[in-house]
């Protein structure tokens, strides 16, 4: 068309003019588009990363609570060694220990002695929880309170076989006429704790029957009256 209007001078410049706006007004349009791609992709990239970011927060709120409630790795050895415990006759329990200064409660395994055969009193304490005027007995236990009247020869050798036995962390064996209690803070597994039966069981049984307290009797009913009717 330049060529064909090259002859009317005034057609031509103003042809020529048109031509070089719309050069000029096509080059800025692709110079601010290109400038704007890049901020308009950023912008949608951080918002898909904040997307993200509220998803994960999301989850970590829902999941932390079931994260607290999981057993630790103590905790599940723990329960496995009382439910163990338990299946072998053994009453645990949380409870106060018999400690000078001793703050909050403690694991007390309990083994029952027999009804009609009641145990002896006494308690030992370790060393390292006892004072030093307490009476030594045996492989680092003393006496708080001894038997009333010695122990046989054959408990006595079972009580000394189990205190020589028993982890750091027991730390007091009571009797009493109910029952013989360890108390210690479980440092051992269920199948560690099984081996320790072999040592409690019969010190059990050689204690049945050694109670230090008379044995009640039955009050008998009836059998004045039952003389004074026949002599009426």
């Amino acid at each position: 068309m330049a060529y064909l209007l090259g002859d009317v001078p005034h057609v031509k410049a103003v042809f020529d003019t048109f031509t070089l706006g719309v050069e000029v007004t096509l080059n800025n349009d692709l110079d601010q588009g290109f400038d704007t791609l890049p901020n308009e992709f950023d912008e949608k990239r951080v918002g898909v990363a904040m997307e993200w970011l509220i998803i994960v927060f999301i989850l970590m709120f829902v999941i932390a609570p079931v994260m607290w409630l999981k057993p630790s790795p103590r905790q599940q050895r723990q329960m496995a060694l009382r439910s163990s415990a338990g299946k072998q006759g053994v009453t645990v329990k949380m409870a106060k220990p018999p400690l000078h200064h001793f703050r909050g409660t403690m694991p007390a395994y309990r083994w029952h002695y027999p009804q009609s055969a009641p145990g002896p009193d006494f308690l030992l304490v370790r060393d390292s929880n006892a004072s030093d005027a307490l009476e030594p007995y045996h492989a680092g236990w003393r006496w708080r309170i001894a038997p009333l009247r010695p122990l046989p020869d054959v408990a006595s050798q079972h009580l000394q076989t189990l205190l020589e036995h028993l982890p750091q962390d027991a730390l007091v064996l009571e009797s009493n006429a109910h029952s013989l209690t360890l108390w210690w803070w479980e440092s051992q597994t269920a199948e560690r704790f099984t081996r320790y039966l072999s040592d409690i069981e019969p010190l059990k049984e050689a204690l049945s029957g050694l109670s230090d307290r008379p044995p009640v009797k039955p009050l008998e009913t009836g059998g004045t009256e039952e003389e004074g009717s026949e002599k009426g």
